[in-house]
């Protein structure tokens, strides 16, 4: 569980849970200890004490905080990381989106507990949502005409995010309307498309973009060249925030050596934006990577090593341990988890994977319970659980094989399963849903 999901689920009890005022007084006495110790000043609207996955105390700190000073953030109890039995997990088929014309830029999101699933068709998004996970979709919803394909994607609870992405008339006379450096945003509950205001950033390709919270953090990519010049494309080290509250956007700060790098993938950690990003003539060994750590709070960057696995093959996903790691290239497998407190990476085993063959494999976290699944694509390959305890890969032979795009939500697991259907002759788009019993 993130802090953000800590602070959330905290928010949401504490004016429903009496306060203890012996508890109460031993909190506060913390409080000032810690104050007088570090000069902490934090703000905060709750005061917890977890034990044994039980809230034992929560009230509103203006209720018993009466020194003055600026409201504690919440305290918590760590308890040990577990592995839950996900065996019992049962998959289920549910009719697929109805396909469009090209399906080029097939994609699926969760957002909130909705499925959509995000197509690019003669010169349009298209986007068509399962209401709640799992139900049927409905009819699809073309967005306005642009030429920019391959857009990055971040999903807050509410909407989609579409930035950047491909130009596809670059180079020659515009073949229609194209959105200037804006981006896309779509909401699910109304399934209407929206413009983003204009970035102060250049529109380009292969950008990275988390979703905060709050807010769309955009950074990196290149910007090509027109076809056949044999010009290289050219890096973009900037980045910008949009804040959808009040529709603008903010310009972030450079990042360190951030003009030589290119971005392979970033994840929200929930306090920080972690970019996993390479040199731009290495695109798998590991030695060029570079880890790129921002914190919105204090507008600052931070540069560690990259992670030791190659960008080749590679899946980064944010899970409740923290950034998880993995590329499989042929049969050479690796993980590595970021360690926030140092920011180090820490080598694991990764999934196991048949011998001798290709077998590219996706990394998926679910989002309750937080933990990472492998799932090769090969045949013969069994999807794995990584065990936070032992840091072994557990396989699940019950899931079946052949897993090719994933996404989670809430208390199901949401699987696309050959979502385009188009790369086996007379194959037709399908999707399961694995859920709890």
């Amino acid at each position: 569980m993130t802090d953000r999901m800590i602070e959330t689920l905290l928010h949401r009890t504490a004016d429903r849970v009496e306060a203890d005022p012996a508890l109460a007084e031993n909190v506060r006495g913390l409080v000032r200890r810690a104050r007088r110790r570090r000069g902490i000043a934090v703000a905060g609207a709750a005061v917890a004490v977890v034990a044994a996955g039980s809230v034992v105390f929560a009230g509103p700190v203006r209720d018993w905080l009466d020194d003055g000073g600026p409201a504690p953030a919440a305290i918590v109890v760590a308890q040990p990381a577990r592995s839950p039995d996900l065996t019992s997990w049962r998959w289920r088929d549910v009719p697929p989106p109805d396909p469009t014309t090209s399906g080029n830029d097939v994609r699926a999101f969760v957002v909130g507990h909705s499925l959509v699933s995000l197509d690019y068709d003669d010169g349009h998004y298209v986007a068509s949502v399962s209401g709640t996970a799992g139900e049927p979709f409905g009819p699809a919803r073309p967005a306005s005409p642009t030429t920019l394909t391959s857009a990055v994607s971040a999903a807050s609870d509410t909407t989609l995010y579409l930035w950047g992405g491909q130009d596809t008339a670059r180079g020659t006379p515009a073949q229609g309307p194209t959105y200037p450096p804006s981006g896309l945003a779509f909401d699910v509950a109304s399934q209407t498309w929206s413009k983003l205001p204009q970035a102060p950033i250049e529109s380009r390709d292969g950008a990275v973009a988390v979703w905060t919270g709050d807010r769309l953090l955009i950074w990196g990519g290149t910007v090509g060249a027109a076809p056949n010049t044999g010009t290289p494309s050219r890096i973009r080290a900037d980045g910008a925030g949009y804040d959808p509250a009040t529709g603008t956007w903010e310009v972030l700060p450079p990042a360190p050596g951030g003009g030589s790098l290119v971005p392979v993938a970033a994840v929200w950690s929930g306090e920080r934006m972690v970019v996993w990003a390479r040199a731009q003539d290495d695109s798998s060994g590991p030695e060029s990577g570079r880890t790129l750590v921002f914190d919105p709070a204090a507008r600052t960057w931070s540069v560690a090593a990259g992670p030791p696995v190659p960008a080749a093959g590679a899946s980064l996903v944010a899970t409740a341990a923290g950034p998880l790691a993995v590329s499989v290239l042929f049969e050479q497998s690796r993980a590595a988890r970021f360690d926030a407190t140092t920011d180090r990476w820490v080598a694991l085993p990764g999934p196991a994977v048949p011998t001798a063959t290709i077998c590219p494999t996706s990394v998926v976290a679910l989002l309750e319970p937080a933990v990472a699944v492998a799932l090769p694509s090969c045949a013969g390959g069994t999807p794995q659980l990584l065990d936070e305890t032992s840091g072994a890969w557990v396989p699940l032979p019950s899931w079946g094989t052949g897993l090719t795009g994933v996404a989670g939500a809430g208390g199901d697991f949401l699987a696309l399963w050959n979502p385009a259907g188009r790369s086996v002759p007379g194959a037709s788009p399908s999707l399961r849903v694995l859920s709890a019993p």
